[in-house]
């Protein structure tokens, strides 16, 4: 035998007794000896528990495939349970492995709970598992681009409990199942699934279900960590099927439709083939469920770089119910760039209504899009609408101008027409994550007649007996930040006719300051400040009127006619609470009006006055009665207040007449309603003529108390505290009764009656009561 053949018979031995080998140690390897290892491992590592409570089954051949069952990890330094898995199975071809192919018989798993959690601040409950191995690892050459095939992939009942406090997401998200055909480049594959949502944050719930064919196609990656990305992807004839409810919307069969989309990022390449979206379903309301519909068509878009080609965009919707719309939108064939998308001739037509009310209009636009930045322009925006409602005036809207709108920060600029009166908007709305959305804003308006807008206001309610307290909430003031401002040459609102009205307010942090605010009216101006703060829950007004004309002021704002003549008059209170009584009872501040040339209206104090007189002297020939349109003219009238945690004292009434002089003091007490006023009128000077004043009331010094609950305010004539400032005035009454000869008129009565009137004394003080009642009366006139 030569050398050569016993080589090959020794070889050929030894290769036997390897073959041996390997097929007993195969046999005998049991890997279910090491589920210490591999737990110990977990433990020191990870500071997990691992749990393996079912066999582990490994086989090598005709594949290699490994098969877990009942495999649990714990959260990270906890005994809780992170992940449970009910059985998992891979089966992988090792020779070529070899070659750089990864050729997968099957890859399946079932059972799956996971539970993720992430707090406010953003740590969850799988970072430690994220982190990076704290040996560095060593560089490595650029990966060589790894061939897959998978024969099949079938996943069911996976389950992903979700509790996400930064992302306000909680919920649980099941896949129900996932198949898939064979998964390989160049290869199209069937794949079918349906998932499962019920989320409590924010309240939702869905059902999907989708068959579609896709091709992925790795490319050829430039690292390691992007051996499996897909650069290519190829998606054919798309059949989805949603379920859904969310708030008042609950979709039905709601289907989205799509005969291929190609995806090709790297080469900025995109096709897109027979688009369909239609949306059905329910709106809720308080009165009942409404059939809704939404139907979008693009029927081809093609892009490839700089180039972008397709078809115009079609669709309509509609909603029944009270609040009906129905509508439709259409465009232009698209053009562009991969980079940038621009649809001109968007149009979109609506109409609709609640109960009487019908709305028509009609909105253009060139919409421009900007995918890489997500931006969206609205340029050469153009509305047409109209608004019918029989409690309203027909109003007719025009517009023209732009919008543009990105993730941050929308923007628009408007200019047009309300029912003929021009405006002009701009200004921009931005929001940044963790802080409230800031919005800064401009209207200008030249005209602005609300009455040619808005029906006439209904007269207010009567006050309720007793009307419960109600609460002051400023929080809302920290929802936004603002910078805003409106102008207008006039705002007409019957009976209200203001020029020149300038107002601005910024808001920052709840903080509002509304200042400058400034405006014409009632032949005057009047100029303010105000402040409310949502932390102190505070509420000030500075304010001063300046050559106004007081009747017309108090006419329109309160339907008084009291007093007329022009001046200033001027406040500054704050207050603060939680409900319109708390901030009554914390009022504090002053308060001042000053007037000149004018009058008080319903008495004429010179014609009560002289009544007075012609009472004691029983002229009552003389007597007119007073008229509405009685007045009584002053030079001067000036009062200040000082107002105390809800009451408000004066002690400086001060008006000046020709004839006469009126003072006063008091107070108001807001929280209770009420008032305590006396004001006293004396007769300063006399002269000749109608107005003129008897020579024997010069001096007289009449008081009136003003006192009670707003709603039942009483009138006293204090007869004990009258005061006769001379001594004309001091003999007014005896020389009414003994010098004017009404004592003489009346002995001869006296004398045939003299059983019932045992003295001439009690006749005069019988007749001076009379006078006193006669006084009563007039002088409860001047105050009405």
């Amino acid at each position: 035998m030569s050398l050569t053949k016993k080589l090959l018979l020794a070889a050929a031995g030894l290769l036997v007794v390897v073959l041996i080998g390997v097929t007993w140690l195969v046999l005998s390897f049991d890997p279910n000896r090491y589920k210490g290892v591999a737990i110990d491992w977990v433990r020191e590592h990870k500071q997990r528990t691992l749990s393996l409570e079912g066999p582990i089954r490994l086989s090598v051949f005709p594949r290699l495939a490994v098969r877990l069952d009942q495999v649990a990890l714990s959260e990270f330094q906890k005994a809780e349970p992170f992940v449970k898995l009910e059985s998992a199975s891979l089966s992988i071809q090792l020779m070529p492995l070899l070659h750089q192919q990864l050729v997968v018989h099957e890859i399946h798993a079932s059972g799956l709970n996971l539970h993720y959690k992430r707090d406010a601040e953003g740590h969850s409950n799988i970072d430690d598992l994220l982190q990076p191995s704290a040996k560095p690892a060593e560089p490595k050459a650029a990966a060589q681009p790894l061939n897959f095939d998978v024969s099949g992939i079938t996943l069911e009942n996976l389950q992903a409990r979700i509790d996400d406090d930064q992302g306000h997401l909680h919920g649980d998200i099941t896949l129900e199942n996932l198949t898939t055909g064979r998964l390989s480049p160049d290869v199209l594959t069937p794949i079918r699934i349906a998932a499962l949502a019920k989320l409590s944050e924010p309240a939702a719930s869905a059902h999907v279900q989708a068959t579609l064919k896709l091709q992925l196609d790795p490319g050829s990656p430039a690292t390691e960590q992007a051996a499996l990305r897909p650069f290519k992807l190829d998606v054919q004839d798309l059949d989805l099927k949603l379920d859904a409810a969310t708030g008042a919307i609950a979709l039905q069969d709601t289907h989205l439709g799509l005969g291929r989309l190609q995806l090709e990022p790297a080469h900025q390449k995109i096709s897109l083939d027979k688009l369909l979206v239609q949306l059905r379903g329910q709106l809720t309301d308080a009165q009942g469920s409404h059939p809704m519909s939404v139907e979008l068509n693009w029927p081809e878009l093609a892009v490839n770089g700089k180039s972008l080609q397709g078809s115009p965009l079609s669709g309509n919707f509609s909603l029944q119910g009270p609040a009906a719309v129905q509508g439709r939108i259409e465009s232009g064939a698209p053009t562009g760039s991969f980079d940038a998308l621009d649809i001109p001739g968007f149009k979109l037509v609506l109409g609709g209504g609640t109960g009487p009310t019908r709305l028509q209009g009609t909105i253009q636009t060139h919409i421009k899009v900007q995918p890489p930045t997500s931006q969206v322009q609205l340029a050469a925006l153009s509305i047409d609408a109209q608004v019918q409602d029989p409690n309203l005036k027909p109003l007719t809207v025009q517009a023209k101008g732009d919008v543009a709108a990105s993730p941050q920060t929308t923007r628009w600029a408007l200019a047009g027409q309300l029912n003929g009166q021009a405006f002009d908007l701009d200004g921009q709305i931005s929001m940044s994550k963790g802080a409230p959305p800031r919005l800064v804003a401009k209207a200008q308006f030249g005209e602005l007649d609300l009455d040619a807008l808005l029906p006439p206001r209904a007269p207010a309610p009567p006050p309720a007996a007793s009307a419960a307290d109600i609460p002051v909430n400023l929080a809302g003031l920290r929802a936004i930040n603002a910078d805003v401002s409106l102008k207008a040459a006039s705002l007409k609102y019957k009976p209200f006719v203001i020029r020149d009205l300038l107002a601005q307010a910024k808001l920052e942090g709840g903080h509002l300051v509304l200042a400058p605010l400034s405006l014409k009216a009632w032949d005057g101006g009047l100029d303010a400040q105000v402040v409310a703060d949502a932390a102190q829950q505070l509420v000030a007004v500075k304010t001063k009127a300046t050559g106004i004309n007081i009747q017309g002021a108090l006419k329109d704002v309160a339907n008084l006619d009291l007093v007329e003549g022009k001046g200033h008059v001027q406040a500054d209170v704050s207050t603060h609470g939680a409900t319109v009584n708390a901030m009554k009872a914390a009022l504090n501040g002053t308060a001042a009006v000053q007037l000149r040339d004018g009058a008080l209206h319903g008495i004429n104090l010179a014609r009560s006055l002289r009544e007075f007189k012609a009472k004691l002297t029983l002229q009552k020939d003389a007597i007119q009665e007073a008229q509405k349109t009685e007045k009584t003219d002053f030079s001067e009238l000036s009062a200040s207040f000082q107002i105390l945690d809800g009451v408000a004292n004066n002690r400086d009434l001060d008006m000046k007449s020709p004839f006469l002089r009126l003072a006063g003091s008091g107070f108001v007490n807001l929280p209770q309603s009420s008032l305590d006023y006396t004001a006293r009128t004396t007769v300063t000077s006399v002269a000749k003529g109608q107005d003129g004043m008897d020579p024997a009331l010069q001096g007289l010094t009449v008081p009136v108390r003003l006192s009670g609950p707003f709603s039942a305010m009483a009138w006293k004539i204090q007869w004990s505290d009258i005061s006769m400032g001379s001594a004309n005035a001091g003999a007014a009454l005896k020389q009414a009764l003994d010098n004017s000869g009404a004592a003489a008129k009346l002995k001869a009565p006296l004398a045939a009656a003299a059983a019932s009137l045992p003295s001439e004394t009690q006749v005069k003080q019988q007749l001076e009561q009379q006078a006193r009642d006669q006084v009563q009366n007039k002088l409860k006139g001047l105050f009405k």
